[in-house]
Parts: C-alpha cells; sequence; structure tokens
C-alpha cells in the first residue's frame, strides 16, 4: 500500500470556508488557501479532520479497504485458477 509519488497536496493549508462562502475579509493575511473547493459530489469536500482522524465517513481509507479486498479476491481466483483450492496458507509437505 505504498505510494509511489509523494503527496504535496497533503501539507498545503486547509482551504478557507468563508472565501468559499465568499465572506473572508482577511485577504493576503488569511492563512488558508483561498481557492474553491472542488465539485460538491465529491466526498472529500464533505471531509472533516475528526472524521478523518477517527476512520468514520472517510472516503480515502474506504477506498484503500475496497481496493486491499479486490487485490484479495483477484489473488483467490488467481489461485483458483491455478488449481489450488484458493486457500492462501502454505501446506507442509
Amino acid at each position: 500500500m505504498a505510494r509511489m509519488e509523494p503527496r504535496y497536496e497533503r501539507n498545503l493549508p486547509k482551504l478557507c470556508s468563508f472565501f468559499a462562502k465568499g465572506e473572508c475579509n482577511r485577504g493576503s493575511q488569511c492563512p488558508f488557501r483561498h481557492e474553491l473547493p472542488r465539485d460538491k459530489n465529491d466526498p472529500l469536500s464533505k471531509q472533516n479532520t475528526k472524521d478523518r482522524f477517527f476512520g468514520t465517513n472517510d472516503p480515502v481509507a474506504s477506498g484503500m479497504v475496497r481496493r486491499q479486498k479486490e487485490k484479495a479476491e483477484k489473488r483467490r481466483a488467481e489461485l483458483k485458477a491455478r488449481g489450488g483450492d484458493g486457500d492462501e496458507r502454505a501446506v507442509s509437505t
């Protein structure tokens, strides 16, 4: 599950929620990013830090778990196709 390239966007400041609403009056003194959020239907746009920390309502973690399950299913199918019984444990001879 290692990432091959660094994720620089995680080190960026959070988006300014007041800017998104059109209400930020700090301008260049604001410590938050003045960018409009991504697509409103994007699950990451609704994510908050607390949910991310505790792993609840976390679309990133859900995607990681889903990909691992898909890999495991694919591995079982390949073993079955090779004539194995789908059990990944080693068998002593």
